[in-house]
């Protein structure tokens, strides 16, 4: 993507709102050519981890936030792509009532660009209507700062949830049509396969979560219920209707 005026925009985790997880191979390839290209990117981490929630029963948290870092971001660090790190905590954590509250931090290892990347910086914010300090941003940087074992505290409860729920769909959508998107592929918290037509009367039937759109499904992964038998149900109207 090297069009002039074209900011590339890679998801530096599962992919919002397939749960498409790029191999590591792919996110290496990228930043090489970046580097290469002295191409600014923008780099959205709006889960951060959730690729790796199913690795909680073997790994700790800290090495999941690691190997996630580790694989979605220091590529770029080490080859010194210029990119703004798009935060959104609170779709990486339990509580959506703390929105509005986002992050964008600036990574410029070449301090003569300095006034060049000040200036994509600000047209992200101004294009995305971000350009203010909001009170909860505020209140959750200082958290991060002063309350920081809290909010790990909190996110791998989410984790936890999600690699909980990932484990019972891979489980029941065994054999059928959309077992490919419990894969290591994919990850977090939402799947968006294809759908058969009249798929949305289906599906609301059985299940109140999704939201469709264009002949897909949006699917929020933590909306199966604990019950396995009930579940069983779910995911089977799902696996009938979608592909």
């Amino acid at each position: 993507m090297a069009e002039q005026g074209l900011l590339p925009v890679y998801q530096a985790g599962p992919m919002n709102p397939t749960g498409q997880v790029r191999h590591p191979k792919v996110i290496a390839a990228r930043a090489k050519t970046a580097a290469e290209q002295y191409t600014f990117v923008v780099l959205d981490r709006a889960y951060s981890g959730f690729e790796y929630a199913r690795l909680l029963a073997t790994h700790s948290y800290d090495e999941i936030m690691r190997i996630s870092y580790e694989q979605q971001i220091k590529p770029f660090i080490e080859r010194k792509v210029p990119f703004a790190l798009a935060l959104s905590p609170t779709k990486s954590f339990v509580s959506f009532a703390l929105r509005p509250c986002g992050l964008l931090l600036l990574f410029s290892p070449d301090l003569s660009k300095k006034q060049e990347t000040t200036h994509i910086t600000n047209i992200i914010l101004r294009a995305r209507g971000s350009s203010f300090e909001h009170p909860t941003t505020r209140a959750f940087v200082k958290a991060m700062i002063h309350d920081s074992g809290r909010l790990e505290a909190e996110h791998r409860i989410a984790l936890e949830r999600v690699a909980a729920a990932e484990t019972l769909w891979r489980k029941l959508a065994q054999g059928t049509n959309i077992e490919y998107q419990f894969s290591d592929e994919y990850a977090g918290l939402f799947r968006n396969p294809k759908t058969w037509k009249d798929a949305s009367t289906h599906i609301y039937n059985e299940h109140l979560y999704p939201v469709f759109s264009n002949n897909r499904c949006r699917q929020n992964i933590t909306g199966i219920p604990d019950n396995e038998e009930i579940a069983h149900r779910h995911v089977t109207v799902f696996a009938e209707h979608c592909y």
